[in-house]
């Protein structure tokens, strides 16, 4: 198993406004992918909160889903939550801050199980992930066609920040589900929303950058936003690769 990836910022805005989190342990088969809001404040950090705390999680997707995103949930908040200089905030950003962050987020464990590589994936939100064969989309998941997406995305809710306490008991958001089995020559491919939208609508032009040209998307992407073939958004994408 192999990975590269790849992400950008919103053209126009520094790098540091990317609100997009991609967080991955190769060694464990675990990813998670996310999009932070851009009309919330610290999104990013809650993107972040989200991504890694499924990948550094004893979460086993494999056993279930019950009570999975309310445990994510929970740690992501202490980690969004310390995270954020409350006192230290313009009275404009308290004001905003108090009302949470909010982000989209998919995780994905990969694992052999009687001899076979299984996948599941869990979801909420807009974030994607493709099943590959060749250069082919097999399958994508939670979002089948460009259609879909839209401007109001299910979201996952961090709570309210300071002066509320951090033990607040957030609500935990409904998931989808998606599970299989890795045949040979099937790779997986994550993106979130802007660029999982323009995988579906240009799907050859995509797969020949992402299987045979990965090391040109720092000049083919900025290229491609600024002739609007793709949104101007944070972009963030990953290929997996799975060799026997």
């Amino acid at each position: 198993m192999k990975i590269q990836n790849f992400h950008l910022s919103k053209l126009g805005n520094p790098a540091k406004e990317y609100e997009d989190s991609l967080s991955f342990d190769l060694k464990k088969g675990r990813f998670a992918i996310a999009d932070g809001a851009s009309g919330s404040t610290f999104s990013d950090i809650w993107a972040r909160s989200l991504t890694e705390t499924f990948v550094n999680s004893k979460i086993d997707l494999f056993r279930g889903n019950d009570g999975v995103m309310g445990q994510i949930v929970s740690t992501s908040r202490d980690y969004w939550y310390d995270n954020v200089n409350w006192k230290a905030l313009p009275w404009f950003l308290k004001n905003k801050s108090i009302s949470g962050s909010y982000a989209t987020f998919l995780a994905l464990q990969v694992k052999k199980v009687s001899g076979s590589l299984k996948f599941k994936s869990i979801s909420v939100g807009d974030s994607c992930m493709f099943i590959l064969e060749g250069n082919k989309i097999k399958e994508s998941f939670p979002i089948k066609f460009p259609r879909e997406f839209g401007n109001t995305p299910k979201l996952i809710w961090s709570g309210q920040g300071s002066p509320v306490k951090k033990s607040l008991k957030v609500p935990e958001p409904e998931l989808t589900e998606f599970s299989g089995t890795l045949e040979n020559n099937l790779n997986i491919l994550l993106a979130t929303d802007a660029a999982a939208k323009w995988i579906m609508e240009d799907t050859d032009y995509a797969m020949n950058l992402f299987l045979n040209e990965f090391q040109s998307l720092d000049s083919r992407i900025p290229k491609l936003i600024n002739e609007g073939k793709i949104k101007n958004d944070d972009f963030t994408v990953a290929l997996l690769e799975f060799t026997d």
